[in-house]
């Protein structure tokens, strides 16, 4: 997608779908009340709210380890694109 037409964003929260029982999590762009919900799975869900709250793990997760060979690569990530959401998720 074009940088042009990408839309700043940030996780606006981690929520249970008692409906579902499923995990969701919130995105809004920055500065609106605009709220994009994406149903997740529960490991996704765990390991995101142990980022978000700052709690390390006592082994890497998958994020930990990807995050660790681009930083050896000397690379960094610069974006993240939601390309398309399929049957909510």
């Amino acid at each position: 997608m074009d940088d042009a037409k990408m839309i700043k964003s940030q996780i606006g929260g981690l929520a249970l779908d008692v409906t579902t029982n499923s995990p969701v999590i919130t995105i809004s762009p920055i500065g609106s009340e605009k709220i994009l919900p994406i149903w997740i799975g529960h490991y996704e869900a765990w390991a995101i709210g142990m980022e978000i709250s700052g709690i390390a793990s006592k082994r890497p997760l998958t994020h930990d380890l990807m995050f660790s060979i681009i930083k050896a690569m000397g690379g960094v990530v610069e974006k993240v694109e939601i390309t398309a959401l399929k049957e909510q998720t």
